[in-house]
């Protein structure tokens, strides 16, 4: 069982309540922060690596982009699935259903995430040289940079989910939080 709020205050996120603007900027903002927060971890990490390692590393993390993408896609697109059930549930005031739901959603998805980092680790000297056909002059730092981040997806899958359950009972404020 997880627990949304302490006692009767994990029903208290009415968002059909209020002024609809105040209500949804209130909602929105933080969700707008957190996703440029993420972008610029990647613009940074670019900028990093370019000035730092070289056009070689660079090009390196760019032929990488696409599994990353596919991963981070994967991750959403089953969050905001199970943020939608979720979701559901809490606006139909069904707690114990809303709390299986995102008790099942969390699991799934950090099965999930450790699936996907053993498939990355393992998988990306093949992917990589066979299927994206990475140039010989950095595919060694292109694998070894998948690697090191493939080892991170259980986290990106655990967080996505955490997110996108939160944000599905009102909460957007304490992923950004948690995000800065």
């Amino acid at each position: 069982k997880i627990m949304l709020g302490k006692g009767d205050e994990h029903m208290q996120k009415d968002l059909t309540v209020g002024t609809p603007w105040k209500l949804l900027l209130a909602f929105t903002l933080p969700v707008m922060l957190g996703n440029t927060l993420q972008h610029l971890y990647n613009t940074v990490d670019t900028i990093i690596v370019g000035n730092v390692l070289g056009e070689t590393a660079l090009s390196a993390v760019g032929t990488c982009l696409s599994l990353t993408m596919l991963f981070t896609f994967v991750a959403m697109g089953f969050s905001v699935g199970a943020g939608v059930l979720v979701a559901q549930y809490f606006g139909a005031r069904q707690e114990e259903e809303m709390r299986r739901s995102a008790s099942t959603a969390i699991l799934l998805l950090l099965a999930m995430g450790v699936a996907a980092t053993a498939l990355g680790y393992f998988a990306s000297p093949y992917i990589l040289e066979h299927i994206i056909k990475a140039p010989s002059e950095f595919l060694s730092m292109a694998v070894e940079y998948f690697q090191i981040y493939s080892l991170g997806l259980l986290f990106q899958f655990g967080y996505n989910i955490v997110s996108y359950v939160l944000r599905s009972v009102g909460d957007s404020r304490a992923t950004l939080l948690f995000l800065l």
